[in-house]
């Protein structure tokens, strides 16, 4: 057997031997074969890896570097032709990342001892960053896979370690929970719920100096990083502490766990989904700048799954290129949007199902409904709308405006200064406290790349589902802010006077995104419920 370690520097032994490659090409074609698990065309390899060599020069130096792998490996290690190249499915290679991952993938399907212990073993796996201190300068486009693939495992593993913090915290082997959720905020210092937590274990655990170091680190941390205060449970904690009370199990009552699983989509895409409650089933289309993980912490939408999954299933799944699902996408379209819905319906094997929309993914859910009129019972539509920017020809700037938004985010998304990604959130959340805005500028660098926001704001700005309103015979609600920034609120009255019979609900407010306290929110939630409850 061999085994590949990538995890940190990319290292490969056989038989219990090292053996080195050299080649620092050769070491980034093996990682690239052993983590995409597919086979891939001569020439996309060469542009790959060597970007900036002609054509003839990047192949020639593809079939070198395979040939020293074969000299190295064993030719059976490898399946090429004359136009593309592959790892052999059948050679005895183990990938320390590809075990990391069905160790997780295993215990996102169920729970027990065995998970614990899956769980641990993988976190064992996770020595360092993926190919650490291992870069290639003159490759970008190797270099960007990298790091999609760095983050993407960073945030399985910062899941991982919750599960274990929480199954020892219930076990009441409050060391090892400690221990783990000590690595939890090494993962990712800027997590609060993580800080929270080892803030809570430390004082249940004795060590009450502790948590008020860790207090101080996090409200440092906090005010250096996002310019925030800790939020108030935080703040609540630490006063809890401070004055010598004792602590319960947990800092606050724990809420009913979401299940996050996975699906393919119809082009191999790997979707991640949630669902959380209990009753009928309430499908929320995918939207932009979401991510599950985040969400289910967030001060932006804890009210929303608070309140639509205390009578539903309700069940969420992150865009493609987005939050938990792939993010190495070649696809972002608004039919791969629409093929998504359509493959979560069809893995659920739901027979019908309430559907909600915000925002852009309205257009995926009308769409959606027109094809499938059969699935869907009920279509609640919030801050949708029909056409994108480019196509609201009665607003002259409406193009301009999102030509400038596209440069905006192309420019400015991945900066450590967070003024570019502000303007998209003053538009979203006008009203929102500065620990809200704090948040979503968060959630925007940790939800999605700068390429692939581009990529998705540029389909949003040319959708188009105008000549689909007319099909829709599901029973419809609209509602929509007057004063919405981010959407104008004529384009809801297109929807509901186009929507045959839909129910048109304006709401007071400037926010796009409907925050907890407001009077409309409440208004909004009243109107789904009584929608709802009309039969179909």
């Amino acid at each position: 057997m061999c085994k590949l370690f990538l995890f940190g520097t990319p290292a490969m032994e056989c038989s219990g031997r090292s053996q080195p490659i050299r080649r620092r090409k050769a070491r980034a074609l093996l990682a690239y074969l052993a983590v995409t698990q597919q086979s891939h065309g001569r020439e996309a390899l060469a542009s790959l890896l060597w970007p900036g060599y002609d054509r003839q020069s990047g192949l020639a130096d593809l079939s070198r570097v395979l040939s020293s792998l074969r000299k190295i490996l064993g030719a059976d290690f490898f399946r090429t032709d004359r136009d593309s190249v592959a790892l052999n499915g059948d050679a005895d290679l183990w990938v320390d990342i590809l075990q990391f991952g069905k160790q997780l993938e295993w215990c996102r399907k169920t729970t027990g001892e065995d998970c614990h212990q899956k769980l641990a073993s993988a976190v064992e796996l996770y020595q360092a960053d993926f190919l650490s201190g291992f870069t290639l300068p003159d490759c970008p486009d190797f270099d960007e896979w990298q790091l999609l693939q760095t983050e993407a495992l960073r945030r399985d593993l910062g899941w991982a370690l919750e599960r274990l913090v929480h199954t020892y915290e219930d076990r009441n082997d409050l060391t090892r929970a400690v221990a783990y959720a000590q690595h939890w905020v090494r993962v990712d210092p800027l997590h609060e719920p993580a800080q929270r937590r080892l803030i809570a274990l430390y004082a249940r655990n004795g060590q009450r100096a502790e948590a008020h170091r860790q207090y101080q680190v996090c409200q440092r941390l906090l005010a250096d990083e996002l310019g925030v205060e800790p939020q108030p449970e935080t703040k609540q904690l630490y006063e809890e502490i401070r004055k010598g009370r004792s602590l319960p199990s947990s800092a606050q009552p724990r809420k009913p766990e979401q299940e996050i699983r996975f699906f393919f989509s119809s082009d191999g895409a790997r979707i991640a989904y949630a669902t959380l409650g209990q009753g009928p089933p309430l499908i929320m289309t995918a939207t932009f700048l979401r991510h599950l993980e985040y969400d289910w912490q967030s001060p932006i939408w804890q009210h929303w799954l608070d309140a639509l999954a205390r009578d539903h299933t309700l069940i969420r799944y992150d865009e493609r290129g987005c939050g938990l699902s792939d993010w190495d996408v070649s696809d972002i379209s608004f039919e791969a949007w629409v093929r998504d819905l359509e493959g979560l319906v069809e893995h659920l094997g739901l027979e019908r199902f309430r559907l909600l929309a915000l925002s852009q993914a309205g257009a995926v859910a009308i769409a959606y409904a027109a094809r499938h009129p059969e699935k869907v019972s009920h279509l609640i539509l919030h801050g949708a709308y029909a056409r994108g920017r480019f196509h609201r020809v009665e607003n002259p700037r409406a193009a301009e405006e999102a030509q400038t938004l596209l440069s905006l985010t192309k420019l400015g998304w991945g900066r450590d200064n967070p003024a570019f990604r502000q303007v998209f959130s003053l538009q979203l959340m006008p009203d929102a406290a500065k620990e809200q805005l704090a948040w979503y500028d968060e959630l925007m660098r940790v939800s999605m790349t700068p390429e692939n926001a581009a990529r998705a704001e540029a389909v949003m700005y040319d959708i188009n589902v105008l000549d689909r309103l007319p099909e829709i015979i599901t029973p419809t609600l609209v509602t929509h802010c007057r004063s919405d920034a981010a959407v104008p609120f004529t384009e809801a009255r297109i929807l509901a006077s186009q929507i045959r019979g839909a129910r048109f609900v304006p709401l007071a407010s400037k926010n796009h995104l409907l925050l907890p306290g407001e009077p409309a929110w409440e208004h909004f939630v009243q109107e789904v419920y009584r929608f709802v409850a009309t039969e179909s």
